[in-house]
C-alpha cells in the first residue's frame, strides 16, 4: 500500500493533534495536547485512503526540493496550486 511504501522511504506516521480546554474549546497548541496516532485525515500516512502523501512527507522523502518552500505572512492572500503544477 502507499502507506508502507511511505514507510520504506523512512516516513512516520502522520498524527494529529487535539488542544482543547476542559470546556470544549479549542486552545493554543502546545505540548501538552493530547497525540492521536494516524489521526491525520489528509494524507496516506495518517488515516486518509487518498493514496496521496502530504508534503512534508515529499520533502521528507526527498521528492522535491526545499526551493519550493514559501512562507507566508498573516494577512495576506495566497492562491495554492499542486507542486506537480508549479
Amino acid at each position: 500500500s502507499a502507506h508502507e511504501l511511505g514507510h520504506n522511504f523512512g516516513l512516520l506516521h502522520a498524527n494529529r493533534y487535539n488542544c482543547f480546554n476542559s470546556d470544549g474549546e479549542p486552545r493554543e497548541i502546545n505540548f501538552d495536547c493530547d497525540t492521536i496516532e494516524r489521526g491525520d485525515t489528509y494524507t496516506i500516512m495518517g488515516s486518509s485512503s487518498s493514496g496521496y502523501h502530504n508534503g512534508p512527507h515529499q520533502m521528507e522523502a526527498g521528492w522535491f526540493n526545499e526551493k519550493f518552500l514559501q512562507t507566508g505572512s498573516v494577512g495576506n492572500t495566497y492562491t495554492l496550486v499542486p507542486l506537480e503544477k508549479s
